[in-house]
């Protein structure tokens, strides 16, 4: 087995990886709601054994936990509405954090300039508004 997969962005697994030449592709997989990010875990190592790395953010207020919380009355939503931005902001977050470690844990091979993205259900809503998470300034949001 070969590649990178994260689990958290504090986090992470290497598996004998061994690089490609040139920069490595990174991915990012965002979770449906209701789920968690290990259970994309066989398509991440998938792709990290084709040499890709991968993360895979936990999205807090629709992951696996709300659900719960909507059945045992704490709280009244499905989802929390600010996730349609918090899984954005949680992708800029990835991203941000792996170009702040890329010289130090990767010796810069990470290819930060051109990311993957893709997700299921509210992760894949994720994925197609993704272009807008490296915006730092989100007051047209409001």
């Amino acid at each position: 087995m070969n590649g990178t997969v994260f689990k958290e962005v504090v986090e992470f697994e290497e598996a004998s990886q061994q690089w490609r030449e040139g920069k490595t592709p990174v991915v990012v997989i965002s979770h449906r709601l209701g789920s968690r990010p290990e259970d994309f875990a066989k398509r991440a190592q998938y792709l990290a054994d084709y040499g890709y790395v991968v993360a895979l953010p936990q999205h807090i207020g629709s992951d696996y936990q709300q659900q719960p919380a909507l059945i045992k009355g704490y709280s009244r939503q499905v989802f929390l509405t600010d996730e349609f931005i918090d899984h954005l902001l949680d992708v800029s977050y990835v991203i941000d954090e792996l170009e702040r470690r890329n010289a130090k844990e990767f010796d810069g091979r990470l290819a930060l300039d051109n990311v993957g993205i893709f997700g299921h259900s509210f992760g894949g809503y994720t994925a197609l508004t993704s272009n807008l998470c490296r915006f730092k300034d989100w007051s047209y949001l409001q």
